[in-house]
């Protein structure tokens, strides 16, 4: 390894560099080119430099006050197995210390073994674990042929308007506390509050089955558009609710021409409906939510 790693701020002039950077880097779908813009604008990227060349970049924003999130890791692909992972990480971190903060966070795989032998050594604790379910582009089109029988099932689903009832069941629900009340928005964890909530309804992205007036069963969806994907940041309810806000998830999918549909939850048993409803597990694990306070 070179001796001399420097961090610095990524702005306009370091653009094409990054781009060249990320171009092969999961098989030339990142995310990162989708975002850079929106990204140098924002602040908080920045990139890991040796004899003037950018090895690594990384992203912080802040959340809520001294709460930041940390994403967008990469190592260029010519020098992985270097030892630049670890540096941008601590040298990340010790940024964010001489800036002051309250708490740190991040989601990662739970195969990613060297990410997580380093963060812990940095004093980061997974603070919880979610299931992940989801069908790419492949599995989406093999279920084209069988979109009547998902069809048939969705009838009952409706968008969901009513801020103050949406709020009243998923601060009463048992899946706020099994989540740790946070809204995983695709590769982002967002805190659970009334102002999230009241948003995601404005927006038009809750969609609920109800019984007799009430509210039976509901879904977030979440649409991230660098991977043209559809998640299910939070859901809740009685299991034919569930299966039928998960099926109307990838009726949605399949229709729009998604590339990817998700899900992520701290529950067993919504895992285990996802994936009897034909949404398959992760080869990659678990995803960890870490924090460092």
């Amino acid at each position: 390894m070179a001796e001399e790693f420097t961090i610095e701020s990524i702005d306009r002039s370091g653009r094409e560099e990054v781009l060249k950077l990320t171009e092969d880097i999961w098989e030339g779908h990142d995310y990162i080119p989708d975002v850079i813009d929106e990204w140098i604008e924002d602040g908080g990227f920045i990139a890991g430099r040796v004899d003037c060349e950018t090895v690594a970049v990384a992203k912080h924003t802040e959340q809520r006050d001294d709460v930041y999130w940390l994403e967008g890791l990469r190592v260029q692909p010519d020098h992985q197995g270097e030892g630049y992972g670890r540096e941008m990480i601590e040298g990340h971190i010790d940024l964010l210390e001489e800036k002051g903060y309250e708490a740190l966070r991040f989601l990662t795989t739970q195969d990613k073994d060297p990410v997580k032998k380093v963060v812990s050594e940095k004093g980061f604790k997974v603070k919880q674990s979610y299931h992940y379910l989801r069908l790419d582009e492949d599995g989406l089109r093999g279920r084209k042929e069988e979109l009547e029988k998902y069809k048939d099932n969705i009838d009952p689903v409706i968008k969901e308007n009513s801020k103050k009832e949406v709020k009243d069941f998923v601060f009463s629900s048992v899946e706020i506390e099994e989540y740790k009340k946070e809204f995983l928005a695709s590769w982002t964890c967002k805190r659970i509050n009334e102002d999230l909530l009241e948003k995601e309804v404005e927006k038009g992205n809750c969609f609920s089955i109800r019984e007799d007036g009430d509210v039976d069963s509901l879904a977030f969806f979440y649409h991230y558009e660098p991977y043209e994907s559809l998640s299910i940041p939070f859901i809740s309810g009685s299991k034919e609710g569930l299966e039928r806000l998960i099926d109307r998830g990838m009726v949605r999918s399949i229709e729009e021409d998604r590339s990817r549909y998700s899900i992520k939850t701290a529950s067993e048993e919504i895992a285990s409906i996802a994936e009897e409803r034909g949404i398959e597990r992760s080869d990659h694990g678990k995803v960890l939510l870490f924090e460092k306070r």
